[in-house]
């Protein structure tokens, strides 16, 4: 029974992350990796790396488009 739980909650994660991502495509633009560098003035590396620690998160549902949220980059602009 444990099993078809997670498996449910999994389903309903994925389903609510789509649905994220297209609400975002149509509701605002999203920022590449060069956007996000150029208006934090880093490097794209620079823009990576904050991904990898958890500074900026990319956007779900795009597969292998990496977009950020333009809300995000500037909250993170804001604690610089």
């Amino acid at each position: 029974m444990g099993g078809e739980f997670e498996e449910a909650v999994l389903g309903w994660a994925r389903a609510e992350g789509e649905q994220e991502a297209r609400r975002e495509r149509l509701g605002q633009s999203l920022m590449s990796v060069k956007d996000v560098a150029r208006f934090l003035r880093v490097s794209e590396k620079t823009v990576r790396r904050m991904e990898a620690r958890g500074k900026l998160r990319r956007c779900v549902g795009l597969d292998y488009l990496v977009r950020f949220r333009p809300s995000d980059v500037l909250r993170l602009a804001s604690a610089k």
